[in-house]
């Protein structure tokens, strides 16, 4: 369960180096980089704002401008935060599927 407090904030990257959540970040035009950058900032002194549970230790942060983006992340051991993934309102149960595989993935490599 997500609480006040300061957090560290790390991205999740495949075995490859490859992280898809920086990949999307880095498809969307400065200004949407700037906005969801600093409500992840936030994240890191746990004002998490809108988020929604998906399972033990997987959410949804829930941003309400442009086509209703989302961030997918897990909180491990207690105050670590792993952003796994982004994506927007159109493509969220895709999304959703492969944020569920990338937090066993990274969960799997990091009892």
């Amino acid at each position: 369960m997500l609480q006040p407090g300061s957090y560290e904030v790390l991205i999740f990257r495949h075995a490859s180096d490859e992280s898809p959540y920086l990949d999307w970040l880095e498809s969307l035009d400065w200004k949407m980089q700037e906005r969801i950058s600093s409500r992840v900032a936030r994240m890191k002194k746990g004002q998490f704002g809108d988020c929604k549970a998906l399972a033990p230790s997987l959410y949804e942060l829930r941003l309400f401008f442009g086509p209703g983006y989302r961030v997918y992340f897990g909180q491990h051991r207690g105050r670590t935060i792993i952003l796994l993934a982004g994506g927007d309102k159109s493509t969220q149960s895709k999304d959703i599927k492969q944020a569920r595989q990338y937090w066993k993935t990274y969960l799997e490599d990091h009892p």
